[in-house]
């Protein structure tokens, strides 16, 4: 005899009894604890009955495998059944996923943070450097004045060397003229700028004295502002010559 029964006190009790029915109808209200007037019912006939059914269905033997149906078929949670014998039964849970879902989770998070470091990382070289830059900005300016006062400065003093080196030129410049003219050819008229000369006067012959001027180290390119002119003593001239090795 197959007994089943629930019970507040015993929520599942279920045995197979070799022992009469009204000897097996006492141990399991014993073991369910129910009041002994409890009538028993039978399994199969407190569920509906199919709407079809083979012509050989036996509603008692095959009541197991029609509950396990509807269970499956129902839409509100029900309690697993297993139908497989005791030695071929397994139980699995779903909680072994869980260890490989966290390292599959760790994984994925370790490579977005390999892919993103690098970024993060440029990021924050570019905002150190940007800050160290506004930090240095004004030493620079004041660094980029200071050359540009140096600088000026330096023009100003070169200046003023290059005058200080006019009176010496224009010294050497007359110096120089004053050996090439040969006695007794004298000069009535000089004109001295920073890059010519024009020299007037008298000499025996005025001609001589282009390549005189040429073959001096102060003067160039000598030539004749008018032509040659004659008097009582010689002749006249006047020549323009360029300067050469005179400071700007």
């Amino acid at each position: 005899m197959e007994v089943y029964g629930e019970s507040p006190a015993k929520p599942l009790f279920s045995a197979r009894m070799d022992q009469p029915v009204e000897r097996a109808r006492a141990l399991a209200t014993a073991e369910l604890r129910l009041a002994p007037e409890i009538p028993p019912s039978v399994l199969h006939k407190a569920v509906s009955r199919p709407i079809a059914t083979p012509a050989d269905y036996d509603a008692a033997g095959g009541f197991l495998s029609y509950a396990a149906a509807l269970a499956a078929g129902s839409i509100r949670p029900a309690v697993r059944v297993n139908l497989l014998p005791p030695e071929l039964r397994q139980q699995t849970s779903r909680l072994r996923y869980i260890p490989t879902a966290v390292l599959a989770s760790v994984v994925v998070l370790l490579l977005v943070a390999v892919i993103g470091y690098q970024k993060y990382a440029d990021r924050q070289y570019v905002g150190v450097l940007q800050r160290e830059i506004q930090k240095l900005e004004p030493a620079a300016r004041k660094a980029a004045g200071l050359d540009r006062q140096i600088n000026i400065a330096r023009n100003r003093a070169q200046t003023l060397d290059n005058f200080r080196l006019h009176t010496k030129d224009d010294l050497d410049a007359l110096r120089e003229l004053t050996d090439l003219l040969p006695p007794p050819a004298f000069v009535n008229s000089f004109q001295l700028t920073r890059n010519g000369v024009v020299i007037s006067g008298e000499a025996e012959q005025a001609a001589p004295l282009i390549k005189l001027l040429d073959g001096s180290t102060q003067f160039r390119g000598s030539s004749f502002a008018v032509p040659i002119g004659k008097n009582a003593s010689g002749e006249t001239f006047s020549i323009r010559a360029s300067r050469q090795g005179v400071a700007p």
